[in-house]
């Protein structure tokens, strides 16, 4: 009898220890006053970090760092907002090891999650955010989104991604989809960490958002598959994929590493201005993607390509600087092709 009443207590504690560590655990501290909570020290996560409504994170340049749980793997974004008012500043995120484990939809890998919510995102450091191996399209180091919920569209919100420098992400360095207004300005853009095993993008504008892109300085991705006349896709350093008319790429420097295309425009009305988009160095890509600037046109006819403003660009160090003659001074634009290779910055 005593011996197994002793095995029954024994399987409740095993039990009990079990769902321990199956919960979600944390060495990260905030002191909250004022509307802000700030970061009290380096720490590590093995779940989401969630932004009550209304507050401000703020970092103070500690860094989070997102571990794997006992027994899983670690899911969705380091830290996302919980309701529609949300800044983070000056905080780190790092990632420590995570499992290949491919994730998708809200379990989908990223750094700084927005989503439906308007506020900044300013002054922070993220870097090394992917998944061992990183063939999965997750990893977006800052994702801003507003899609439609219900079948009604919601509000326009509004963002300011500034002065943040991302490295080592592995899908994208920062995001901006929807029915979403983005200023993204003074940010460093790293290359991403697995551009061998994928196609991947510095900067991406999408899905109907809008977005003024300046003074960024971005590097450039390239990925060793794809072909150019049966598998088009390709890596970037920014991407504007439906972007919303009148979004505009002003004054970057493409001027780090390689991109199979510089600046991808898969997009109808949209400014790309006085950036600076060389190349260095060779790339994986052999299938001739290899150009400064592109414009996406069915039959690359001039229809398409004139409804965006292209102007005073120059590009250097590119197989093709531009897709199209449409694009060369002839017509006005007034951009550049440069063959000599790119100084050193």
């Amino acid at each position: 009898m005593q011996r197994r009443l002793f095995m029954h207590l024994l399987g409740l504690l095993l039990l009990f220890a079990g769902m321990s560590t199956a919960q979600a655990t944390t060495t990260c501290v905030f002191n909250t006053a004022g509307g802000v909570m700030t970061l009290t020290a380096d720490c590590t996560t093995d779940s989401t970090i969630t932004i009550p409504n209304g507050l401000t994170l703020d970092g103070r340049n500690y860094t989070i760092t997102a571990a794997d749980p006992v027994g899983g793997h670690f899911l969705g974004a380091v830290v996302k907002n919980e309701g529609p008012i949300a800044n983070v500043v000056n905080l780190r995120i790092t990632t420590a090891g995570l499992s290949n484990a491919c994730e998708a939809g809200d379990n989908g890998l990223r750094g700084i999650l927005f989503s439906g919510v308007s506020g900044t995102i300013y002054g922070n450091t993220i870097s090394n955010l992917y998944r061992d191996a990183g063939a999965c399209p997750e990893g977006y180091a800052i994702e801003v989104r507003n899609f439609n919920t219900g079948g009604f569209d919601p509000p326009v919100q509004t963002v300011e991604i500034t002065s943040n420098r991302v490295t080592g992400f592995q899908k994208t360095g920062i995001v901006c989809d929807g029915v979403v207004s983005c200023l993204v300005r003074s940010n460093v853009v790293g290359a991403s960490a697995t551009q061998a095993e994928q196609p991947v993008n510095g900067i991406q504008i999408g899905y109907g958002a809008g977005a003024v892109v300046e003074n960024n300085d971005v590097a450039g991705n390239s990925w060793a598959g794809g072909d150019y006349y049966l598998d088009p896709r390709v890596s970037t350093a920014i991407l504007l994929i439906d972007a919303a008319p009148e979004t505009s790429v002003r004054h970057n420097n493409l001027m780090e590493g390689n991109a199979d295309i510089g600046i991808y425009v898969y997009t109808d009305g949209a400014i790309i201005d006085n950036n600076r988009v060389y190349e260095t160095g060779e790339d994986l890509n052999k299938a001739l993607w290899d150009f400064g600037i592109y414009v996406f046109s069915q039959d690359l006819d001039a229809e398409v390509i004139t409804t965006n403003t292209i102007t005073i660009n120059k590009v250097r160090g590119y197989l093709f600087p531009y897709n199209s003659p449409e694009l060369t001074t002839q017509d006005g634009g007034n951009n550049k092709a440069n063959p000599s290779p790119a100084p050193a910055k």
